[in-house]
């Protein structure tokens, strides 16, 4: 078939606005009997040039590019008369093969395209630390760059897998090797539903109740279920590297229970108990252990919604094992105003939080406590705010004052000022 002759189709379905735009191809001049035609067609969006920006009407085309300007006047229908969209369906009958093709490798890309994403997010983050312990005083900071890329494929209906790389940067040495500047694939899961029960395996991130006890990555298995009350099961080795001194945590068993209950939609009520187990683990050059790899611990947790700006949540924690002399029982609690949407430019949100807490309750806390050191435990407050500079860049800065917290001797009081601008992609 002659380019040409689907000019006509342009006289029948007179697709196109009434105004002409200036001349799109230079072998079709205006003075030429099929112009208006071409024009029309390509204002519609229905016929397409080459590099060139010529037309070619004396080249023969396939019937897949004919399908492909019969599927452009298909989207154009709505402003066709009845005769028009009669000439439409009838041309749509003749390569409906075509057409169902072209649907096919649509679909086929579209779905490829979908079945794997990938996005992230980077963080610099500056903190600023003071330690007084009686009459020594000292200061130090650090800075870093921290960077993280997510990658997200489709399995199947049911599950998909996930897989992190993280590279952090020590900004004031700006060395490269070692803990200066390293890349590590630091997670690969997968996540589903089977039969109603959300499942995740591999090494993903967790963070039970409040993370109070645990912010950081999980080695094994853990499966949720239920619906007013969730309850989460967890079995393997909580792979903390900042929390228990001189701890391989990759050695470490856990197991552990999570539960969460909605008793009105502003009261929620949580609880979870972990039992960490290195007895006799001789790899670790432990028989029947240290206490500080042998621990179990209990936490109970409420919250409350004052409005939709306001919002509480405090909780007590025990540990079984006093570490260091810090205590058994620890409590934390924070009060937050609003909060930070990183997808909202202007968007902010304000917290203030109190905690006691013993080192046998901190085994990766998400606080970022002053001190520095768990096994000293911490007494203490913080205050903070979030901001969206704009749109998928926020920026938090905090104050965190606190005493290490071991009794009979003198604590060290620290003061710490620290500030992140998160990017996120």
């Amino acid at each position: 078939m002659k380019k040409s002759l689907v000019l006509a189709m342009a006289l029948s379905l007179g697709i196109a606005g009434t105004a002409f735009a200036a001349n799109p191809f230079s072998d079709v001049p205006a003075n030429h009997w099929a112009y208006a035609s071409v024009s029309k067609l390509a204002q519609a969006g229905i016929v397409d040039g080459y590099g060139d920006d010529t037309f070619r009407g004396g080249k023969s085309i396939t019937r897949y590019e004919m399908a492909q300007m019969v599927a452009k006047a298909m989207a154009k229908t709505d402003k066709a008369d009845a005769s028009q969209k009669a000439m439409i369906e009838k041309l749509a009958a003749e390569f409906s093969a075509e057409l169902d093709n072209l649907g096919v490798r649509v679909t086929k890309l579209e779905k490829n395209a979908d079945n794997v994403t990938i996005g992230g997010e980077m963080r610099f983050r500056y903190m600023n630390y003071e330690h007084k312990t009686g009459a020594n005083k000292e200061r130090s900071h650090n800075a870093e760059l921290r960077s993280r890329l997510f990658v997200n494929g489709e399995i199947n209906d049911s599950f998909t897998a996930t897989a992190m790389l993280e590279n952090t940067q020590n900004l004031k040495t700006n060395g490269r090797g070692g803990d200066e500047s390293n890349t590590e694939f630091a997670r690969a899961y997968v996540t589903g539903d089977i039969n109603g029960v959300e499942v995740k395996a591999g090494r993903f991130d967790y963070l039970p109740v409040n993370g109070i006890f645990f912010d950081d990555d999980m080695d094994g298995v853990a499966v949720s279920f239920g619906n007013k009350l969730k309850t989460t099961l967890t079995y393997g080795r909580m792979t903390s590297g900042e929390g228990y001194q001189n701890m391989d945590a990759a050695a470490v068993n856990t197991a552990g229970v999570e539960m969460a209950y909605d008793v009105t939609d502003k009261l929620g009520v949580k609880a979870a108990y972990f039992s960490i187990d290195a007895k006799k683990n001789e790899a670790l050059g432990y028989n029947n252990g240290l206490a500080i790899n042998d621990n179990k611990v209990a936490e109970f947790s409420a919250s409350y919604a004052f409005d939709k700006n306001v919002s509480m949540w405090a909780e007590y924690i025990n540990s079984k094992e006093d570490f260091a002399n810090t205590g058994k029982d620890g409590w934390a609690t924070s009060l937050s105003y609003k909060g930070v949407n990183a997808a909202q430019k202007g968007s902010w949100g304000a917290y203030v939080t109190y905690y006691d807490l013993p080192a046998g309750t901190m085994l990766a806390t998400t606080f970022d406590y002053p001190n520095g050191n768990t096994m000293s435990g911490i007494k203490g407050f913080e205050i903070g705010t979030d901001y969206a500079l704009a749109k998928n860049i926020t920026m938090h800065l905090a104050y965190a004052d606190g005493k290490t917290n071991i009794k009979d001797v003198n604590n060290t009081d620290s003061k710490m000022i620290y500030s992140n601008v998160q990017f996120f992609f």
